[in-house]
């Protein structure tokens, strides 16, 4: 009777799970990872391939993820299918700005975006744009960082860029560290080390 009494006066607090990028959170096993999807080893130790994300994102079909013993999941990337486009990159300039608006309404203003070409570069002419991308020569991102404040769902720092694939095909790559992605990769890397 008290319960029913609580939860009609509005007094009574469920703790939704908390979900983060993708539906996945900070410090997840490798194990509670695969209860929600398949999980495979990759080359490199500590990283693994997952087919779908518990919440999914049609542009994002697969995702990369460092996991650690210790410290469980602290690093996710994901990149966009190939995506056609013209030599001006007009299609991959629009899917990057459609993420970057998505990401910003989530996780407030970007702390630095940037859009060049290096100095002396000969791919300058809007028609170049792909060219320029291709030679890494341009160079277009965004990122989020949490120098005092954390950003939201234990992030400290999410970056979003665009790469080349062809002069006629591109993708989009997001990363997102959490806050626990220092000693994730320190502990990654002692394992690593410790074969010298």
């Amino acid at each position: 009777m008290r319960l029913l009494m609580l939860v009609l006066m509005g007094f009574l607090v469920t703790s939704p799970s908390v979900a983060g990028p993708f539906g996945l959170q900070m410090g997840q096993s490798l194990a509670d990872l695969r209860k929600h999807s398949e999980v495979t080893a990759g080359e490199r130790q500590h990283i693994y391939s997952m087919k779908k994300a518990p919440v999914s994102h049609p542009d994002f079909p697969e995702l990369d993820l460092i996991v650690t013993p210790s410290h469980g999941l602290c690093k996710i990337a994901a990149w966009t299918g190939n995506i056609k486009t013209s030599a001006y990159g007009t299609e991959l300039q629009t899917v990057f700005t459609r993420v970057q608006g998505a990401l910003s309404a989530k996780y407030g203003k970007a702390e630095k975006t940037y859009d060049f070409l290096r100095v002396g570069s000969i791919w300058k002419e809007p028609q170049d744009w792909m060219m320029g991308l291709l030679k890494k020569e341009r160079i277009i991102g965004t990122f989020w960082i949490s120098e005092s404040e954390v950003l939201p769902d234990n992030l400290k720092l999410i970056h979003l860029d665009v790469k080349a694939l062809s002069t006629d095909t591109g993708e989009i790559g997001l990363i997102y560290e959490f806050t626990n992605a220092n000693e994730c990769l320190r502990e990654r890397d002692a394992k690593k080390d410790a074969a010298l």
